[in-house]
């Protein structure tokens, strides 16, 4: 099993990671530049978070294949989001499956993770086999306390959640209008959901 979130820097005293996993599938590709400025802006908000030195960020976008944008980090090392290419199917299952399976292979050096899976497609790559892993994943997740978030866009957000094994109550499975504007207010509503996650496990000063 490869390691998809290879810490470039160390990640010191860091308790908190926040993760996204963001469709860059074709049909992405109408919503032109809102998605990579919704996610600069996720990045944002943890930088300026009071528990910014607590917390760490990753962002992995997916189309056939899943790519790192941001690199698992400290978030005030984060870098700048790098370009916007949508293209290619959507490998939902397999790339989601790939981050919970680094993020559990390291599940010691942190208290909690956040968790957000923003998709606009069903999985056209994935096989059924991949699908039936990332469920027992998401439920090793969910047993180790991490919030595990899903945003459909124009799809059937409690659905997509079902077929990953994460919760699907409306709390964690959010369906959003296929518009710019909701999918930057659903990442801002994941950048709040882990700086609150992070200011209830703050390490003692």
């Amino acid at each position: 099993m490869a390691d998809l979130l290879v810490p470039e820097i160390p990640l010191g005293d860091v308790q908190t990671f926040g993760v996204l996993v963001v469709d860059e599938s074709g049909s992405m590709g109408r919503y032109g530049d809102a998605p990579p400025r919704a996610l600069e802006g996720y990045l944002a908000d943890l930088r300026e978070g009071p528990d910014a030195a607590a917390t760490a960020a990753t962002i992995v976008t997916f189309s056939s294949e899943p790519r790192v944008r941001i690199p698992l980090c400290p978030v005030r090392a984060t870098p700048r989001f790098v370009p916007w290419q949508p293209e290619g199917g959507t490998r939902l299952y397999g790339a989601v499956y790939d981050v919970l399976a680094s993020l559990l292979l390291r599940r010691s050096a942190f208290a909690n993770a956040v968790v957000a899976v923003f998709t606009d497609g069903e999985d056209n790559r994935s096989s059924e086999k991949r699908r039936l892993a990332l469920v027992e994943l998401a439920t090793e997740a969910q047993h180790a306390g991490w919030t595990l978030l899903t945003f459909g866009i124009g799809i059937d957000a409690a659905a997509v959640a079902r077929a990953m094994g994460f919760p699907d109550d409306a709390a964690h499975a959010k369906t959003i209008p296929a518009q710019a504007e909701a999918i930057a207010e659903s990442i801002r509503c994941s950048s709040h959901i882990t700086r609150v996650t992070a200011a209830s496990i703050r390490p003692p000063r």
